[in-house]
């Protein structure tokens, strides 16, 4: 068996690949993007390993039977709702990009379970995160904003560009809550990296991703106290984020999406989602079954504008909520995988919380981010987003299996017993 150090380093260069993530290659008419390219020698690692050792595929799929089941649903019904509807190579490269290839690269990691640390993923997917924010001050140094004077840069939408920076502020802050009493030097270290990623973050100006952040934030501080001082920390969290969150919005009360959405303007953001709900349900109403297919929300949505006033909102890729999505580009069968994994992901960390606080608490809290996130947006339809997805639910199951070494050192050094 390799060194478990290879394995992580191996699996961990992928996410340092996140602000390449839209750089691509075509092969023929299919594009070939940088996250899988760097993924190839984990794939080509992977199938070394089951060509050398006793170990059968079968395995890959009884280490956790409901997590299977729940990907093969939702790629059988990504596949199933493609074929049904209109054929296109856009459609195909986003079939393989958004959901076959990150959840072979889960079954990947699964294979190399023994070997891979879920803490240092989660340390590489934080240095990811802090090259976009590098990139991300660039673009504030540069003045480079949307017609809406949201940060946007290195991405082409703010939104996606909070989710992504909102799980790295979540890693460094729980990374650095937890070596606080005990490695000083290195706990500031990882705040630091948090304050990086706060600035372009705010700058975002994403009120769903800054929502999102502060209940997973109340979460993450709270979940990891004592009992006994679980009042004072829940306390003193919730102050933190009411103070943060006045603070922020206060910031923001003389724009003019501020003043839309608490004047109820027809024209704001959420009068625009509301229009686009109601359009989804009309498209759902005729295509409950398979969906519509994945990456034709956008022509399907303009196709139904005559059953509807003008719409305020027209260059729409997606509905504006991650249920919805789903259902869309994967049919109900696919809905139900992806609410399968969800949570069953969910349930391991939530069975393991009580003793592997630190990482159950952090990973439940990125899960937290995620889907109060998409009730709002789609933080699922884009390369990287996709892989963070299936990355996160590789992380679940590793956070709550046995560690495989009798004495694991954790990446900064810590002795740990299993």
């Amino acid at each position: 068996m390799t060194h478990p150090s290879f394995s992580n380093l191996l699996f961990g260069l992928p996410f340092l690949f996140l602000l390449l993530a839209q750089e691509k290659i075509l092969l023929g008419s299919l594009p070939l993007y940088s996250l899988e390219i760097a993924s190839i020698p984990v794939f080509g690692y992977a199938l070394w390993r089951f060509l050398v050792s006793d170990e059968k595929l079968s395995s890959l799929f009884s280490a956790d039977k409901l997590l299977s089941l729940g990907v093969f649903l939702a790629l059988s019904g990504a596949a199933l709702s493609f074929f049904v509807n209109p054929f296109s190579l856009t459609g195909l490269g986003m079939l393989k990009s958004w959901f076959f290839f990150p959840a072979f690269l889960f079954f990947a990691g699964i294979s190399m379970r023994k070997e891979l640390s879920a803490e240092r993923l989660l340390i590489f997917w934080l240095l990811g995160t802090l090259f976009v924010a590098v990139a991300a001050f660039l673009g504030i140094r540069e003045g480079i904003y949307t017609f809406d004077q949201r940060l946007a840069f290195p991405y082409s939408s703010p939104n996606f560009l909070a989710i992504l920076l909102l799980s790295g502020i979540l890693i460094a802050s729980a990374f650095g809550t937890r070596y606080f009493r005990t490695k000083k030097g290195l706990s500031w270290l990882f705040f630091l990296a948090a304050l990086l990623l706060l600035v372009p973050f705010i700058e975002t100006r994403s009120y769903g991703a800054w929502a999102a952040l502060s209940g997973a934030f109340v979460w993450l501080l709270s979940s990891r106290s004592s009992a006994s001082g679980l009042r004072k920390t829940l306390a003193a969290a919730l102050l933190l984020a009411a103070v943060s969150t006045t603070a922020f919005f206060f910031s923001e009360s003389g724009t003019g999406k501020w003043q839309s959405l608490v004047h109820f303007d027809e024209r704001s953001s959420l009068s625009s989602r509301e229009m686009i709900w109601k359009a989804s349900f009309a498209i759902l109403g005729d295509s409950p079954f398979f969906g519509i297919g994945v990456g034709r929300f956008q022509e399907t949505y303009l196709e139904y504008q005559r059953h509807f006033p003008p719409y305020l909102e027209w260059a729409v890729p997606e509905p504006h909520n991650l249920i919805l999505a789903f259902w869309f580009g994967t049919g109900i069968i696919g809905l139900s995988g992806f609410l399968l994994v969800i949570g069953r992901s969910l349930f391991l960390l939530w069975r393991i919380l009580p003793e592997r606080k630190d990482l159950a608490s952090l990973a439940l809290s990125l899960w937290g981010a995620l889907l109060l996130f998409g009730l709002l947006d789609t933080p699922y339809f884009r390369n990287d987003l996709a892989f963070l997805f299936w990355m996160l639910v590789l992380l679940s199951f590793l956070v709550q299996q046995k560690l495989p070494l009798t004495e694991e050192r954790t990446f900064v050094g810590e002795k740990k017993r299993g």
